[in-house]
Order: structure tokens, then C-alpha cells, then sequence
């Protein structure tokens, strides 16, 4: 006798192979391969019924559960079978500029907009760029140019050689102090690199030693052109009187003599 499959009845009695459920009557396998085998519970897949979740993509559980791989910021939910984003319902919708980030089925967290920082005192998000006027109207900064650093700091952009002072908020010349931080070293030039720190730069013509800056045996002429063997703008300053130059294969820099030497032979 043949057997079909996935019919269901009601009202008649059909000798064979039938399994009886209630009311209704439901035609069963009648082969021997059939018999015994376990129930697949991502038959008919499940996951392509559940919202948030994703199709094709059940993975049993034993014989009789199943889970699901869920859309981003959603989490699969055992036993309930459910992908639950905790950023549903816009929980974070009371906090201005904040987005709500999910962490867990139950957890969630209130993150503050690219520009904005949490103030916990305040309980907001917040970008102190944003208040009453221009912050960045200030001598020596440029307008119109607040970057937000936290809820209550932010720097402006300086105009050439001027730093931002944060503490000060201000923007800043150390070289334009009095007195000069640069007055006891003769021939040289205040140079600014931070709102706090400068450089003391030798003056054209001269170079550092130690803590002073003194004539510079290089310049304005290249010494190590006249010197048979040495290479052209390779002179080096030792003191204001002493230099050593680059010589070419073959020869070394006597100090004493300021000549290239030939290498003695080992």
C-alpha cells in the first residue's frame, strides 16, 4: 500500500498508515527508514518567522530547541527563542545628543554624540562649543574654531607662533614674556614650540655649544672647500675655531692637521 505524506482529515477513519492527533487525523511515513528517526526542530525554518532574526541560519538544539543568529544590536534569548534589542523602544530618547548602544539582551548603554561629552553632574550630554557666543573671540585666535576636548574643555586654533593655553584658555606667546626667557644667551633668538616651552635658537652665522651660541667656523664660507680630499659642504663645527670636514674614500680627518689624511695601511 502507498503512503502519503502531510494530509490531514477530519471525520473519516482510513485504516493504514495514520496517527491519530486529537480530531484530526495525519498520514505517517509507512517505511521502515522513518521509523524512530529524531524530530528536526529547524525544519521549516524557524529563525525566518522570529523578528530580528536572521533566515537560514537555525542551529538545533538537541531534538526538540533551536537557536538563531539575530540582526546587529539584537540577541538571541533562551529558552523564550526570541532576538531581543534592548535599544528598541529608544531607551537613551530622554538624553539629548546621546545614542542608545546595545551591550547584552538586557543591558544598554547611553553614548554621547560624536562632539558631545557625558557630564555626570549635569546627567547630560554636552559640547561647551555649543554655548552662548564665540569661545574662540579671542586676541591672536582664530574665530569660529572651538573643538570640544570635554564636557567643559575645548581649545581654539592660534595664529601663527601662538599656542593654546588650556588652563589660561588662551592662546599664548611664552617668547613674548618679560623678561625674555632667551636675554642671557647672546646671539640668539626666542623660538616658541608650545604654549609653555621655546627654544633659543642660534642666530645665522653662529651655532650651539653647551649653553651658548658662538661663531660658527662654517660659515659664511665652506672651509672644507680648499682642503684637497674633502668633500664640499660636508664641514662640521666643533668650537668657534675648530671644524671637521668629510673626506673621500681613502682618507681620514686629522684634526690637528685640519687636512685629510691618507688611511695608513694595517
Amino acid at each position: 500500500m502507498d503512503c502519503v505524506r502531510n494530509v490531514s482529515v477530519s471525520k473519516f477513519l482510513i485504516v493504514g498508515c495514520i496517527v491519530i492527533l486529537g480530531a484530526a487525523f495525519g498520514l505517517a511515513s509507512c517505511g521502515d527508514d522513518d521509523k524512530g528517526s529524531p524530530a528536526d526542530p529547524c525544519a521549516g525554518d524557524p529563525c525566518a518567522d522570529i523578528e530580528g532574526a536572521l533566515a537560514n541560519t537555525c542551529e538545533a538544539v538537541g531534538t526538540t530547541d533551536f537557536s538563531c543568529q539575530c540582526t546587529e544590536g539584537s540577541f538571541w534569548v533562551d529558552p523564550s527563542n526570541l532576538c531581543i534589542d534592548p535599544c528598541a523602544e529608544d531607551p537613551c530618547a530622554e538624553i539629548e545628543h546621546s545614542t542608545c548602544m546595545p551591550i547584552s539582551a538586557e543591558q544598554y548603554s547611553c553614548e554621547c554624540n560624536q562632539g558631545f561629552f557625558w557630564d555626570e553632574q549635569e546627567g547630560a550630554c554636552i559640547n561647551p562649543c555649543l554655548s552662548e557666543g564665540d569661545l574662540c573671540d579671542l586676541p591672536h585666535a582664530v574665530p569660529q574654531s572651538c573643538t570640544p576636548v570635554s564636557a567643559q574643555e575645548y581649545t581654539c586654533e592660534c595664529e601663527t607662533d601662538f599656542f593654546w593655553a588650556s588652563t589660561d584658555k588662551l592662546c599664548v606667546n611664552p617668547c613674548l614674556v618679560e623678561p625674555d626667557p632667551c636675554a642671557d644667551i647672546e646671539n640668539s633668538t626666542c623660538v616658541p614650540l608650545s604654549a609653555d616651552t621655546v627654544e633659543c635658537r642660534c642666530n645665522e652665522g653662529f651655532f650651539k655649544l653647551d649653553e651658548t651660541c658662538v661663531d660658527n667656523p662654517c660659515l659664511p664660507d665652506d672651509p672644507c672647500v680648499g682642503i684637497e680630499n674633502a668633500e664640499e659642504g660636508s664641514c662640521e663645527p666643533v668650537t668657534a675655531e675648530l671644524f671637521t670636514c668629510t673626506c673621500t674614500e681613502g682618507f681620514d680627518w686629522d684634526q690637528e692637521a685640519a687636512a685629510c689624511a691618507p688611511v695608513e695601511a694595517p
